[in-house]
């Protein structure tokens, strides 16, 4: 199974994928810690481009269910970004000792079993994996 959406990086659109995202949990029969880890994951990654990246940046969005995993592709043709290359956040830092940036997507790589990034033809590809297996 597969779902895709395409649009401009928007906070409109992205309340319209909040809701579609819901439709899924529904017609995919997802656990809640799947649902969860979905949720938070694409919430973290298309939320920093809208906020991030150039005014009406174009993103896609795919998430594949296969036996017991997804997989998700967030792709952008925004300026090159990497993730990975962000500076691991101090979790252990009072919060008014902490920088601001980077706790999202430090939540986003501990819920995945598999975090990647490229650059490909002037776009950011993210590729994520996250379990699915049953509770």
């Amino acid at each position: 199974m597969e779902f895709t959406w395409r649009k401009t990086n928007t906070m409109t659109n992205l309340q319209g994928l909040r809701d579609q995202l819901k439709e899924l949990e529904e017609t995919w029969q997802l656990p809640f810690k799947t649902m969860f880890a979905l949720q938070l994951t694409i919430e973290e990654m298309v939320t920093n481009a809208v906020m991030h990246c150039k005014k009406n940046a174009t993103l896609d969005l795919i998430v594949k269910k296969l036996e017991n995993k997804l997989v998700i592709i967030i792709k952008d043709d925004a300026a090159p970004f990497n993730p990975l290359e962000l500076k691991e956040p101090d979790i252990d830092a009072p919060a008014e000792k902490r920088c601001v940036g980077g706790l999202g997507i430090h939540l986003v790589k501990k819920k995945s079993k598999k975090f990647e990034y490229r650059r490909e033809n002037d776009h950011n590809i993210v590729t994520l994996t996250i379990d699915n297996s049953p509770q």
